[in-house]
């Protein structure tokens, strides 16, 4: 539902249940804004479980995922979610957008909160969560091979492409 993903009490009870059967040492999360919830990280912490995230997107600095303006337009600076509001975010449903604002904005303390570290695949991703979490916990690492690997990648004789997901 549309509250669950502000804050899920379901998934937070199907973590702790989790938690308490496996005992993991740590919890490894990605994008948990869309479903689950940061629930999933309150529960975590409850438990004295550090947890690492894997980001993919600009969700928690701006509720406009891509960085990309309505105008097609990559966005340099962002101070605030009220100038994502104004902005970046579809000018359809103001209230709709408003909401979005302020889900973004009450998950962003919660993942400052109870984040260990972040993992970022891109430099760019890297470089905006460490402007606005605290960069010793944000890392770059890419999900690729690095270019200069080439040595364990076999070379295919067309272009091929290899995707994995929904």
């Amino acid at each position: 539902s549309f509250f669950s993903r502000w804050y899920s009490i379901k998934y937070y009870k199907i973590v702790q249940d989790a938690i308490r059967e496996f005992k993991p040492d740590i919890v490894h999360v990605h994008n948990i804004s869309r479903v689950i919830s940061p629930s999933v990280l309150s529960a975590s912490a409850a438990a004295g479980i550090p947890i690492i995230q894997t980001v993919h997107d600009y969700h928690y600095i701006c509720p406009k995922v891509w960085m990309i303006t309505d105008k097609d337009e990559v966005v340099t600076s962002h101070d605030s979610f009220s100038e994502c509001l104004l902005h970046h975010l579809p000018k359809k449903n103001m209230a709709y957008a408003a909401m979005q604002a302020m889900k973004a904005n009450m998950q962003k303390s919660l993942i400052k909160k109870y984040v260990t570290h972040f993992i970022c695949p891109s430099r760019d991703l890297a470089k905006w969560y460490g402007n606005t979490f605290d960069p010793d916990h944000v890392s770059y690492l890419p999900l690729f091979i690095p270019e200069n690997s080439k040595s364990f990648v076999r070379q295919p004789k067309e272009h091929t492409l290899l995707f994995v997901g929904r």
